[in-house]
């Protein structure tokens, strides 16, 4: 009886602890971006390699086949922060998804600065982040050297305002990293 109490204690002690970092947060820009990065970039002509995130959420345990190359690890990211041929999905709460290609030998990662042109922003209370809608990519350029195909992209950071404006239309730098594979 005593030990179901000590659980009982512990698990009300742990939700307290997860309700309080949650209200405490900054609102994620990850989940404010429109459109997402996958759709920022396809008008820029940018294609995706065959590659596929093997993991399943909440609990991943992603594994690429035998024979398969391993391009990235990831379990904290938002969908919209990554772009890939296929859908990266839900977040992981335990462990990692990766992403496995079986066409490609080698794969090498590039990073850029991507100038967004946003047609609203707005910088929210209680974040360091923006809600964007309505952006484009101004002049992209290739993320990967031919004849490597971009296998994956992905944001480093949230945009940074470029230009003097507080609050609406704008221009964002994004840094990214591209997945490039042969």
């Amino acid at each position: 009886m005593y030990s179901i109490f000590v659980v009982h204690v512990l698990l009300v002690s742990l939700l307290g602890c997860a309700a309080l970092s949650l209200q405490s947060r900054e609102i994620p820009i990850h989940d404010t971006m429109s459109p997402d990065l996958k759709t920022l970039l396809q008008p820029a002509g940018v294609s995706f390699g065959q590659a596929s995130w093997e993991g399943t959420a909440p609990w991943c345990k992603g594994e690429c086949s035998a024979g398969d190359l391993q391009v990235a690890v990831l379990s904290g990211e938002n969908s919209n922060w990554i772009a890939t041929q296929s859908n990266f999905g839900s977040t992981c709460f335990i462990g990692d998804k990766v992403l496995c290609t079986s066409p490609y030998n080698k794969c090498t990662t590039s990073t850029a600065s991507l100038q967004l042109q946003c047609a609203d922003a707005v910088h929210p209370a209680r974040s360091n982040s923006w809600i964007l809608s309505g952006c484009q990519l101004i002049n992209p350029g290739p993320l990967c050297s031919a004849p490597s195909s971009t296998v994956m992209v992905r944001l480093l950071n949230p945009p940074k305002r470029s230009d003097s404006n507080g609050m609406g239309p704008g221009t964002f730098r994004a840094d990214v990293e591209a997945s490039c594979c042969t």
